[in-house]
């Protein structure tokens, strides 16, 4: 995309990876910036992709314009942000915003963060996770949409309204499936 870390995968060379399932970082990886990934841009990975900041103390940070994947996993050791909306237009998203199901000393850590009006869009399953502290939070309006099952596994608190369509193609095939007091 066009996030500028220590590491840049540009929109180009995203656009020339042709694989199956492909994994970006892993528990020796820092965090992780995503910026402005689109359809054509990612449609080269087939599979799952999986984002993979599960270092101590990493975050995946989806930021500035939205993303859309195949296929997502994003597993954050100390949270997942998200100011733009994403979407996976053949497959599942999944995100964990606490890899380790262990409380960080960060008050805001372990969490899925929504920032403003945000809508999550699945063409598949979608699970959202963040064991620890406060679970997935949005500071407005969420919207998620899930063509088959959604998973919210924590916590999900909003400021505003929260509309949640599951089975979004109408095919009569879809589950709602909440841990206990997962809204709240």
């Amino acid at each position: 995309g066009d996030a500028d870390k220590d590491y840049d995968l540009s929109k180009a060379e995203l656009s020339r990876i042709t694989s199956g399932v492909t994994q970006i970082g892993d528990v020796t990886s820092g965090s992780i910036t995503v910026d402005n990934v689109a359809a054509s841009d990612s449609d080269g990975i087939s599979g799952m992709l999986t984002l993979d900041a599960s270092k101590d103390n990493s975050t995946v940070v989806f930021e500035t314009l939205a993303s859309i994947f195949n296929s997502l996993t994003a597993k954050a050791d100390d949270g997942i942000s998200l100011s733009v909306d994403l979407t996976t237009d053949t497959g599942d998203m999944i995100l964990e915003g606490d890899s380790d199901n262990s409380a960080d000393t960060a008050v805001t850590g372990d969490r899925i963060f929504l920032s403003g009006a945000r809508t999550l869009t699945s063409a598949g399953n979608m699970t959202l996770d963040a064991t620890s502290n406060t679970g997935i939070v949005a500071n407005s309006t969420l919207t998620i949409n899930a063509v088959d099952n959604l998973t919210i596994n924590d916590n999900l608190t909003t400021t505003g309204t929260t509309t949640i369509d599951v089975d979004s193609d109408d095919s009569g095939v879809g589950n709602l499936n909440l841990a206990t007091c997962s809204i709240c």
